[in-house]
């Protein structure tokens, strides 16, 4: 039977959660949701059911649920159309390189008040929620086209095409069904979804079927895709594999970096004194980048001592920004940021550490911040600690601001202009006026621009009106067009 969702969203004692949309009113035809009949009882013949149905349609979808328990950092958005892969050490704002998309969704490196609350103090610990997962199948004129995992509670546009729904299926099943689909060899693409898939299922054959494929060497195109999924739940075993890989030289790259990528989540003495030892500097610059990175997650002595000394002794900007990195999570050394952000040789790597710095203490780096505005050498770093300026309290910030913005022997202009784009962060009350009177009285032309450009991110009546006034009356024309480009911008 065809069922309008226009009408009955809330179908069947589960689909409250699983069809949770925004649907236009507008939508005459609404959408279709058939329910597996009655007679069929396993997963089998429910998916041979869809199937032949979804011959009809020139777009279906197959879905149907599974519960899975699961560490609360992660959640799950795989699509075989964009390749999505894990990477565990996805807390940083560093790619990896390699031919997939990284899905920043599907790992986080935090913990929950309810983890805190269970006794967890690290990221490492697990802390196992229920998380009920849709799987989806697209059919295209009777042929599997793509393959999806979602959260169940994720808002879908199923308007497209007709939706087969069936049910809630036990691990077990699902398991066995997806193995089965992986035999079919559809794509690629999609068969390396499937095993993503099927890394999230607490099946006792789980490891063994994704171990063998990640120790059958002939199976390039998918061990990779089989390691992640090996590396989503944690055991003695699956630690003892990820030690293996990591550590051979002879693996393929990408093998590597997720084996050193997974690592990060157990505390083991083992796991730690390996991936100190790919830390060092005989290793390859990926292996290092990667181990430093899965380093940041130990709470140890040795792994702390080995982030400073390549922060103060390294020569490869990427592994000391990572380097870096892994400091911020530790209180206790923010006064190497601080050395850094002061006299590290290179500016991008005083810029890295400008920002951290104020991440882990705002109060105590703001002294430093004005005295690197003042004296440093770089432009660079100087305009980064003027940026910065923008996460402190207006009584303490905009005053310096304004000495910068209107000084105007004692700052270059791209240190002034840095400082007069940053004021339009602040309440207007507090810098509308001063801000119109740069616009109109400084001779130089980019203050000026961007004098209007704050007016106009202020983007409020008083604002607007001013930059009418400059966009109708002032006396250079370049400034005129600005203001009226600015105010088209945000009336219209």
């Amino acid at each position: 039977m065809r069922i309008s969702l226009t009408s009955s969203l809330f179908y069947g004692t589960r689909l409250g959660a699983l069809f949770a949309m925004v649907l236009i009113a507008a939508n005459a035809q609404g959408q279709t949701l058939v329910s597996a009949p009655g007679s069929t009882t396993s997963l089998t013949e429910k998916w041979d059911w869809a199937s032949a149905e979804a011959t009809n349609d020139s777009q279906a979808w197959i879905v149907y649920q599974v519960t899975v328990q699961v560490d609360e950092k992660l959640s799950v958005a795989f699509s075989s159309n964009h390749q999505h892969f894990y990477e565990w050490n996805s807390g940083y704002n560093w790619g990896w390189s390699g031919n997939w998309n990284f899905n920043r969704q599907s790992w986080h490196n935090g913990i929950s008040i309810d983890a805190l609350l269970a006794g967890n103090a690290s990221t490492q610990q697990d802390f196992t929620v229920a998380r009920s997962i849709l799987h989806l199948a697209k059919f295209e004129n009777g042929a599997f086209t793509e393959f999806q995992l979602l959260d169940a509670d994720t808002a879908v546009d199923w308007r497209t095409a007709p939706v087969y729904w069936l049910g809630e299926i036990n691990q077990s099943e699902s398991f066995r069904h997806l193995i089965s689909q992986l035999n079919q060899h559809y794509s690629n693409a999609i068969d390396r979804t499937l095993l993503r898939a099927i890394g999230i299922h607490q099946d006792p054959d789980r490891e063994s079927f994704l171990s063998d494929i990640v120790n059958d060497e002939s199976q390039s195109i998918l061990r990779s895709a089989a390691l992640e999924s090996l590396a989503q739940l944690e055991s003695g075993n699956v630690e003892a594999l990820l030690r293996r890989i990591a550590e051979d030289g002879n693996e393929e790259r990408i093998l590597r970096r997720i084996a050193i990528s997974a690592l990060s989540r157990y505390e083991s003495d083992t796991a730690l004194s390996l991936l100190l030892q790919l830390a060092g500097e005989f290793n390859p610059h990926f292996i290092r980048a990667e181990a430093i990175e899965s380093l940041a997650h130990f709470q140890s002595d040795r792994a702390t001592d080995l982030l400073v000394n390549i922060v103060e002794d390294d020569d490869a900007e990427e592994l000391i920004e990572e380097a870096l990195y892994g400091l911020s999570r530790r209180p206790e050394q923010y006064d190497v940021m601080v050395e850094t952000a002061e006299n590290n040789r290179n500016p991008d790597i005083r810029e890295t550490a400008i920002e951290l710095m104020v991440r882990m203490n705002a109060t105590e780096s703001f002294p430093v911040l004005e005295n690197l505005i003042r004296n440093d050498s770089s432009s660079d770093v100087r305009e980064e600690a003027i940026e910065e300026l923008e996460v402190y309290p207006a009584e303490t910030s905009v005053p310096l601001l304004f000495e910068i913005a209107e000084s105007v022997t004692d700052f270059p202009v791209d240190i002034r202009s840095t400082a007069v784009e940053t004021l339009g962060e602040f309440d207007p009350a507090l810098v509308t006026e001063r801000l119109n009177l740069l616009a109109w009285s400084d001779d130089n032309p980019r203050i000026r621009d961007e004098a209007v450009e704050s007016l106009a991110q202020l983007d409020n009546i008083e604002a607007n009106n001013l930059l009418l006034q400059i966009a109708r009356n002032h006396p250079n024309e370049h400034t005129r067009e600005e203001a009226l480009e600015e105010l088209q911008d945000n009336v219209f």
